[in-house]
């Protein structure tokens, strides 16, 4: 009967730890995809604002000054708001 009792307590715990790596796992994934999203918005504002309401695309390739104004802020705000590096292959 003990070694019933003991077997419980540790499925218990293992499922208790289960659960808290999930828990763990779903917050982080959701601030991951929060910064990503507000990387998105400030990098998307900025080249508004470079290209003045020219088209991003011209002749199916991203507008030269889309790029050069991406990869300025890539390098700068960019991985301050995200907390992280960001790598951008343009």
């Amino acid at each position: 009967m003990a070694a019933d009792i003991a077997a419980a307590e540790g499925n218990l715990k293992q499922a208790t730890l289960t659960a808290d790596a999930a828990y763990y796992a779903q917050q982080q994934n959701a601030e991951v995809t929060a910064r990503a999203k507000l990387v998105a918005a400030f990098i998307d504002s900025r080249v508004g604002l470079a290209l003045a309401g020219q088209p991003a695309v011209v002749d199916g390739e991203l507008n030269p000054k889309a790029t050069a104004e991406i990869r300025k802020q890539i390098v700068g705000i960019a991985n301050f708001i995200a907390q992280a590096y960001v790598d951008v292959h343009l």
